[in-house]
């Protein structure tokens, strides 16, 4: 635990806080290094601490930014000097990002699976397979998005239920499903394309298309469509 600071090194500390604020506000957060963006994040969850420290302890621990935002609450509480506000707010931001990305993506158009493959990319946890469902209307507009399942290498098959409910609630007319390869490995298994088959034919009774199933890599991603492996 830190020893309390005296008036000095209060100051100290506040002027600091604030030249970095300055910095941010003119050049922007990438004109940081990891450690100092870390650092401006601990500001709102340790007041009148040295959190340049604590950041150093961070990226030690868990590697990069990346790590310490997956990271458990609880493992980010044992770092000396964290305090429970401050874990949770890293921990939170990886959400936030999602309800932000699904929400500037919704009622866009989407023509294009780049544009699709740049937001899995934005909102998937690294190292981690995640599954995300994209409802569309009739004109390619997207109605909303949502994370079907994350962190397990989860079958299309065994969330048909989930992803039918989700369909029907968006009063979606065509869905593009998507799922990650850490690996970077994106040709489809037999299995991938045999769940997906079987999705297909269940949302066609409900005349509801399938229109892609694109697997995204961290360089490189496969689209079904594009691939001729979905029928039309």
């Amino acid at each position: 635990m830190q020893s309390p600071m005296n008036n000095e090194q209060i100051t100290g500390v506040m002027g600091h806080r604030q030249r970095v604020r300055n910095h941010i506000e003119k050049t922007g957060l990438s004109s940081l290094p990891p450690h100092q963006v870390l650092e401006f994040l601990l500001f709102y969850g340790i007041p009148q601490k040295d959190t340049k420290s604590i950041a150093y302890r961070l990226m030690s621990q868990f590697g990069n930014l990346a790590n310490i935002l997956e990271a458990p609450i609880e493992a980010l509480c044992e770092i000396p000097d964290m305090t429970r506000n401050a874990a949770v707010l890293l921990h939170s931001l990886p959400e936030i990002a999602l309800l932000y990305g699904a929400k500037k993506l919704s009622a866009r158009k989407v023509d294009n699976p780049k544009d699709i493959v740049a937001y899995v990319r934005s909102v998937t946890p690294t190292g981690e397979e995640s599954l995300c469902l994209f409802c569309m209307d009739g004109s390619n507009n997207v109605l909303s998005v949502e994370t079907i399942g994350c962190g397990v290498k989860e079958k299309v098959s065994t969330s048909t239920q989930k992803i039918v409910t989700s369909v029907m609630k968006s009063k979606a007319t065509k869905i593009i499903l998507t799922h990650n390869h850490p690996s970077d490995e994106v040709t489809p298994s037999q299995n991938d394309l045999k769940a997906t088959r079987y999705l297909q034919s269940i949302l066609s009774t409900m005349s509801i298309v399938l229109a892609d199933h694109i697997i995204v890599g961290k360089n490189k991603a496969f689209s079904m469509h594009t691939g001729c492996l979905i029928e039309e």
